[in-house]
């Protein structure tokens, strides 16, 4: 039976996935592991992959390490994103990690970003209608992934991850309105050429992927996060989006905490995050955001399963 695990080390966070896939049936999950490592915190800062954080991060990999090799898997994949693309002691970094994953891993680019979280939608959300945009907030960058039936048309990766929006914009806690009001001019500058290009033919349907869609959609839902699995093509609308924006935008982070579906460390980003989503909502005039539980993990599955004939796209 085959076996495959994805590991994906973003700028947030790491996690792992090791899936059991069989020709015409559902995936099953083996493990599932997330870690909050912030490695984009002193990338965004300094340039570089702190020490601390290299050595946090190599920790929690030699544990997914152990976890693969007890579940026999046949196939993997690594790779890095956002932060890791920007850091100057990129060598150093991909040099450690490997040794301590007993895996290459990869710094891959925001192109191959994009097609892994399209691949990984369309093995969790099939036939979609149309024209879809994905998009995908992670820590370091924006992915929009434009799709028409199924079949990746353009994409966009930017630089408006949370976590670096927050490093450059919203250090203060509670952030005042004059940052608040510089993110909105950065993210309008910054999503226009995107936007413009998206605005000659709107997508019908958008779907939001990664942790920050995740908390907005089971925030808007009233969904607990010890429920997240129910938030999975739960919608809501760009109104509620909206609503929820201009309520977490005057809150400390303790207060943020305290809604329901947000979580105690997605809550310090979710300001920054959630502004790239109603910005992308509101100027393309979309009516509502749909959410995926896909993203580049998934995509990495799909991609090992196909290669190795368990399933086919």
């Amino acid at each position: 039976m085959p076996r495959f695990a994805a590991v994906d080390i973003g700028s947030n966070s790491v996690r792992l996935e090791v899936t059991e896939v069989l020709p015409g049936q559902p995936w099953r999950s083996l493990a599932s592991e997330k870690q909050v490592t912030r490695l984009g915190e002193s990338v965004f800062r300094t340039g570089s992959v702190s020490e601390e954080a290299l050595s946090s991060l190599c920790s929690v990999l030699a544990g997914m390490a152990r976890t693969c090799r007890a579940l026999h898997v046949s196939r993997s994949r690594a790779v890095a994103t956002a932060a890791l693309r920007d850091t100057a002691n990129q060598a150093e970094f991909v040099a450690r990690a490997s040794e301590a994953l007993e895996s290459r891993v990869e710094v891959i680019s925001g192109e191959e970003e994009a097609r892994l979280v399209h691949v990984g939608v369309q093995a969790g959300w099939p036939q979609l209608p149309g024209r879809v945009l994905v998009v995908d907030v992670g820590g370091g960058s924006t992915e929009l992934i434009l799709t028409r039936c199924g079949v990746l048309e353009a994409s966009w990766s930017l630089p408006l991850g949370a976590v670096r929006l927050r490093e450059a914009f919203l250090r203060q806690d509670p952030p005042p309105p004059a940052a608040l009001n510089r993110l909105e001019q950065h993210l309008g500058q910054v999503l226009t050429p995107a936007l413009d290009a998206l605005s000659a033919t709107p997508p019908e349907f958008v779907i939001g992927t990664s942790a920050t869609a995740a908390a907005v959609i089971s925030a808007t839902n009233g969904i607990p996060r010890t429920r997240r699995e129910d938030a999975d093509k739960a919608s809501a609308t760009t109104a509620r989006v909206r609503d929820f924006w201009d309520q977490i935008r005057v809150l400390d982070v303790a207060a943020r905490r305290e809604i329901t579906g947000v979580g105690a460390q997605r809550a310090e980003i979710i300001v920054s995050g959630t502004a790239v989503l109603v910005t992308i909502l509101e100027r393309l005039n979309l009516p509502a955001l749909n959410y995926s539980s896909a993203g580049v993990r998934d995509g990495i599955i799909a991609d090992l399963a196909s290669r190795q004939g368990a399933v086919s796209f």
